[in-house]
């Protein structure tokens, strides 16, 4: 049987690493892990780029042609994690995984903070609105309406580790319905699971978590950056940051995005350590996390650790606001990076300290982190189990 995920994207790395403990165990638990990535279908470019994966078993299958794509999941006896989007350039390769033999799930274990009114509808213009609208409400419809015809085949499974989403899901009345669902069964996950072991943890770093400034999406719905407002940013960030290891006598380490241009922050942030693909290490080894808005940033949370809230107006409407969603649900330290240099004190760290005492709160409120609630990969091996025993239908 191949476990695999089928994907769609120009960034296999940043999809590895957004859960990078989960498919190591999945591949070693299995022998092998696939990624079925289907961009060169959608956009006709050649990709292929995995020197970024040290990881033997898994295996990354890029397939040249709609046919060749049908053949492989057809032959195939597959579990397969299906987090593709309803978005209409996807839709072919959904009416694909129509009618095959295929036990799919859908995984939203990140606990990603999002706001489709902050993200695509407040900060952008009249003709941005309508792009939006049109790519992703109407081809929502498009996709619901084809699963509701039997066009689409519904998820089996979706994992999910936000509770007040959850909520929203089986409250709904289309779910009480006798018709075909997006999703047959919802089950609540823990959200992404820490691979670092505690005996790892120290305080011996200041961790910035970068947003990639350069990012191709910022760039389209921030449209308010100035090349001026950028360098005023980098440039108080620097001063920011030099005196944050001043103070708590801690090196800063900046962990990169991975979509940012390693060399070109080596080039503007000199005198700093730069890592990228290591954030998660360096978060369990740091006194304090800065950030502005970052779906890593809830593991920062669950490590219990100090942080503080970065805020600028410098990078724009749409990053500010997306930074003002972060802190709508944690009373976070915040500091104004463009305004003035804040006052590092002892008052600082007691404030620091108080604000982890009253993660735990919040953080039950979003996420299931009960002891009922099972890890994503215990619930997709026991899936997996069931089917391989031939105890559970597609």
């Amino acid at each position: 049987m191949i476990i695999g995920e089928i994907i769609a994207t120009d960034s296999v790395e940043k999809t590895y690493f957004q859960q990078k403990f989960l498919y190591d165990l999945l591949s070693k638990k299995n022998k092998k892990f696939y990624f079925i990535n289907c961009y060169n279908l959608i956009n006709k470019k050649i990709f292929f780029n995995n020197k970024f994966c040290k990881n033997k078993k898994i295996i990354f299958y890029n397939p040249k042609s709609f046919a060749e794509l049908n053949y492989f999941l057809t032959k195939n006896k597959i579990f397969l994690i299906n987090n593709l989007s309803p978005k209409l350039y996807h839709l072919k390769i959904h009416l694909q995984l129509n009618k095959k033999n295929i036990f799919q799930v859908s995984i939203d274990n990140l606990g990603i903070l999002s706001s489709y009114y902050v993200d695509n509808w407040e900060n952008v213009n009249l003709q941005k609105k309508i792009h939006y609208f049109y790519i992703k409400k109407f081809a929502f419809f498009i996709h619901r309406l084809l699963i509701l015809l039997g066009f689409i085949k519904t998820i089996n499974i979706l994992y999910l580790a936000r509770r007040d989403i959850f909520q929203k899901y089986v409250s709904s009345g289309f779910r009480k319905l006798p018709i075909n669902k997006r999703y047959k069964n919802i089950i609540p996950v823990k959200p992404r699971q820490i691979s670092i072991n505690q005996e790892e943890t120290s305080e011996k770093f200041i961790s910035y978590i970068d947003t990639n400034i350069d990012h191709e999406d910022l760039k389209v719905r921030a449209t308010d950056i100035t090349t001026g407002s950028k360098e005023k940013f980098i440039t108080d960030l620097k001063i920011y940051l030099s005196n944050l290891e001043n103070f708590f006598k801690k090196k800063v380490i900046l962990c990169l995005h991975p979509s940012s241009d390693e060399s070109e922050y080596k080039k503007i942030f000199k005198g700093f350590k730069i890592v990228k693909h290591q954030t998660e290490k360096y978060l369990s080894k740091s006194f304090l996390v800065l950030f502005h808005e970052s779906s890593i940033t809830n593991l920062a949370i669950l490590m219990n650790k100090k942080m503080i809230s970065i805020i600028t107006k410098n990078l724009g409407k749409y990053l500010y606001q997306r930074t003002k969603l972060f802190n709508k649900n944690f009373n976070f330290v915040k500091h104004n990076v463009d305004v003035f240099h804040p006052k590092l004190n002892k008052s600082l760290i007691i404030k620091l300290n108080s604000n982890v005492k009253n993660y735990q709160k919040s953080l039950n409120k979003l996420y299931f982190l009960n002891k009922e609630t099972d890890s994503i990969f215990n619930l997709i091996t026991n899936e997996i189990n069931l089917l391989k025993n031939k105890k559970i239908n597609y």
